[in-house]
């Protein structure tokens, strides 16, 4: 189905503006808590957009839909601009998934999924596309363990700090992609 710009020009329209918003807003800010919680705010406004246009449904699905248009050479600028964070990534531990403590084991994490990204984004035979996906998933698990309470500022402030150049260069370059499509017809079937 080609739905054309126009049909989502008031929904694009304002979540760019709420996009810009958010960047403006942690462009401003001194605390990087509040920096990635207003950069993935940002970046949450448009992958929200784009699991509209394309009818997709769940987080990590909507991340993965936008980040996916962008071309291979996109990507590969992306990673070289924030290499420092995917040589962060590479060389720690995995994150940690914590949403499956319950009452009875309040410790459990599991290190399955965060392993499994830790090897896709340092595997240099993927392309540039499924690394920036990997990176993706990885910041998103850091934002789940810090909104669903798995985590408080001050636990570790060094791999929150990391993931803030990667959140900006995504929110810039959703932007930038969201604004030249917005001209454009969008093939929903294709994922355009």
């Amino acid at each position: 189905m080609v739905i054309h710009a126009h049909h989502c020009r008031e929904l694009m329209d304002f979540q760019l503006k709420v996009a810009e918003r958010w960047l403006e807003r942690a462009e401003k800010s001194l605390d990087d808590y509040a920096k990635f919680l207003f950069y993935f705010s940002g970046f949450n406004a448009l992958f929200y957009l784009w699991s509209k246009i394309n009818h997709v449904e769940g987080d990590s699905k909507e991340i993965n839909n936008l980040l996916l248009k962008f071309d291979e050479a996109t990507a590969k600028n992306i990673l070289d601009q924030v290499n420092l964070s995917v040589v962060y990534f590479c060389n720690r531990g995995p994150v940690a998934r914590m949403e499956k403590r319950t009452c009875n084991n309040p410790t459990s994490v599991s290190v399955t999924e965060g392993e499994k990204l830790k090897r896709e984004l340092g595997d240099e035979g993927k392309t540039a596309k499924e690394r920036l996906v990997a990176l993706a998933q990885v910041i998103y698990l850091v934002r789940c363990n810090l909104i669903h309470g798995s985590r408080v500022p001050g636990d570790d402030p060094v791999t929150t700090g990391i993931c803030l150049e990667p959140l900006r260069v995504f929110l810039k370059e959703s932007i930038e992609y969201t604004r030249k499509m917005s001209t454009q017809p969008l093939d929903t079937d294709k994922g355009i």
